[in-house]
């Protein structure tokens, strides 16, 4: 199963009776999530206003809830994992402070991209062998 990423705009206009604009576009977000995997990246209003609301949506295959995350290399002070693509941060270092506790009084940090130290890589690079698993860089 390969990894498939789909960038789209899709342009959303409520009619002219809708009462609650914000909560008819909730319902569409959650319901693109669960029923094609879609997920909303950003949003907008169009400056004339003729087209209210516009969504940016990265489409992707879930992995299969079997896999685990998992530590790829503790080297002391930098680890390397590799886990869902849509945990949040918080979620990856508590994960890494659970698995292999940093000792140190700040804990686990994420690399940051940019950092020379990775190399021009991203700091979510996607996992070549694991749909919807990213690996990332943790340090002390």
């Amino acid at each position: 199963m390969k990894r498939i990423t789909v960038y789209a705009n899709i342009i959303v206009t409520p009619p002219d009776d809708c009462k609650d604009p914000d909560a008819e576009i909730l319902k569409l977000e959650q319901a693109l999530n669960e029923q094609c995997g879609l997920m909303v990246t950003g949003r907008g209003t169009d400056e004339e206003k003729k087209i209210p609301l516009r969504f940016h949506f990265v489409g992707r295959e879930k992995a299969p809830p079997e896999e685990e995350p998992k530590i790829i290399l503790n080297a002391g002070l930098d680890m390397h994992v590799c886990v869902p693509d849509l945990w949040s941060d918080e979620k990856v270092i508590a994960f890494c402070e659970q698995k292999n506790p940093c000792g140190t009084e700040g804990g686990w940090g994420i690399r940051r991209a940019g950092d020379k130290r990775l190399w021009g890589m991203p700091e979510r690079n996607p996992c070549d062998t694991r749909d919807g698993y990213v690996h990332m860089v943790l340090e002390a």
